[in-house]
């Protein structure tokens, strides 16, 4: 499975634990994940990823909120070491195989996690182009 792919999966499980904390299986989930995941570092950071999402699951179990947007739900539960992991494995897919889908990737959760942009105004072509 792709660094990109792992990511997305990990914002789905994010999304499952703060919109149907009830409902939330971290098991099944964590097998959609793992499948195809070969690479040691990003199993670690997966693994972290699920321990967070667990948290979240149980921070919005039996709380209640207007706020429609899960990206914030995550962001109000735990903020950006929610993200940290996600982030990494997107650093280690621009670092095995750079592309412009897991460029855009890292552009989109760097400042989510350092509160500071990266590559601000540069495209993935120029940015290989630089290094």
């Amino acid at each position: 499975m792709s660094h990109v792919r792992v990511v997305e999966a990990l914002e789905r499980l994010y999304e499952s634990a703060v919109m149907a904390p009830e409902t939330f299986d971290v098991n099944v989930a964590g097998e959609d994940i793992f499948e195809g995941v070969t690479d040691r570092e990003v199993a670690k950071r997966a693994r972290r990823a699920l321990r967070v999402s667990v948290k979240l699951a149980r921070f919005w179990d039996g709380n209640t909120t207007d706020e429609p947007d899960w990206l914030r739900r995550v962001d109000q539960a735990s903020g950006a070491p929610a993200w940290r992991p996600l982030l990494e494995i997107a650093q280690l897919g621009l670092d095995e195989s750079p592309s412009p889908e897991v460029f855009d990737l890292v552009k989109r959760l760097f400042p989510v996690v350092h509160y500071e942009r990266w590559m601000d105004g540069m495209d993935f072509d120029e940015w290989q182009h630089t290094g």
